[in-house]
């Protein structure tokens, strides 16, 4: 019993690969890509999307796995370029993690209002997503902070301003003293033996 079980499952799968070839391609593609990257071994899943890119039909899910690959290797800026690619499709679930991501991004990235923005673009696809809206209040909060923080810095701009050494060197302090707060403000955690 269980061995016609398996001939008939075999002759299945080879009778739909005869149907759509294209389709059991692109799908074995992306679940081996999403194999390879789930192992991290993000250069065989590297190598999958991109074959799969090659497919006209699913090139945008291609795309989109490449830009998860590229965020999780830290190449910000490559994983936002992809999901631009990823974006142009009609497909309103790939839209909605798209925008996502690259909220997501632009948020570590510390670009609050971008971050804003593609937040609210992934609420536009999908109100009732949890995470949109809680990244979204994150970022708005953020976002506040450091132009709270940029606004309290308070720095006589006279004629001399730049000749004078004091003064400069004041307001670069003070410059640096918001970033390293806002550092601090992101956990980053730093050992108590480094001073």
């Amino acid at each position: 019993m269980g061995r016609n079980f398996l001939a008939i499952l075999y002759f299945c799968f080879l009778f739909l690969g005869f149907l759509s070839c294209s389709n059991v391609k692109s799908m074995s593609l992306m679940a081996i890509g999403n194999y390879e990257y789930v192992r991290g071994n993000y250069q065989n899943a590297i190598s999958n999307y991109y074959n799969l890119v090659e497919d006209e039909k699913y090139s945008a899910w291609g795309y989109y796995n490449l830009g998860v690959v590229y965020y999780s290797l830290g190449e910000y800026e490559s994983s936002l370029r992809i999901f631009s690619y990823a974006k142009k499709t009609n497909d309103i679930f790939l839209n909605f993690n798209v925008n996502y991501n690259e909220g997501v991004i632009y948020y570590n990235q510390g670009l609050y209002h971008k971050a804003e923005v593609a937040f609210k673009e992934a609420l536009k696809i999908n109100p009732g997503s949890y995470n949109a809206k809680y990244n979204l209040e994150l970022a708005i909060i953020k976002k506040r902070a450091v132009r709270d923080s940029l606004n309290s810095l308070s720095v006589e701009k006279g004629k001399n301003f730049v000749e004078s050494n004091e003064n400069f060197l004041r307001y670069i302090e003070n410059l640096e003293r918001v970033v390293w707060l806002r550092k601090i403000d992101e956990n980053l955690a730093v050992p108590k033996e480094d001073w």
